[in-house]
């Protein structure tokens, strides 16, 4: 029997796990250990971490830019944890901490071909804002949507 699931502020204790899922869900294109551990360390409470039965299976990485703006930079559910409405409730749980210290706006920037994930986002109440091209290199276009 599964237990419920938990969303929490991630430690550092929680970095292999959050590895596990991101190396579960992106292949080689997952965050290396180092970009993780700059995630937690700047991002502190805004970074989250689903547990189920005590193990991480979903986190969101977010944080405050120079400007004030927040950002949600990570998100991964692992793949045997999917279909059980954690990425929503950890967007969520993203733009309730913003909101909670009136940082707005709240933006993310996702592959404008990624159309679960552009669901997803819409129903927490982002919208699309901008197309960026190249944002990650020559052909890694990426779509800027915002919330608030």
């Amino acid at each position: 029997m599964r237990h419920p699931v938990t969303i929490r502020t991630a430690t550092p204790a929680d970095l292999d796990a959050i590895g596990h899922v991101e190396a579960a869900c992106f292949g080689a294109h997952a965050l290396p250990p180092i970009a993780l551990r700059q995630f937690l360390d700047l991002g502190g409470p805004r970074c989250l971490v689903a547990t189920q039965d005590r193990a991480v299976t979903a986190h969101a990485l977010a944080a405050v830019d120079h400007a004030g703006h927040g950002w949600l930079l990570g998100l991964a559910v692992h793949p045997q944890a999917r279909r059980q409405g954690l990425g929503g409730r950890l967007t969520r749980a993203v733009v309730d901490a913003f909101a909670r210290d009136d940082v707005r706006p709240v933006f993310l920037t996702v592959d404008p071909d990624n159309a679960g994930a552009r669901a997803l986002y819409a129903r927490c109440g982002f919208h699309d804002d901008t197309l960026v091209p190249d944002c990650f290199g020559p052909g890694e276009n990426r779509l800027r949507m915002r919330w608030g």
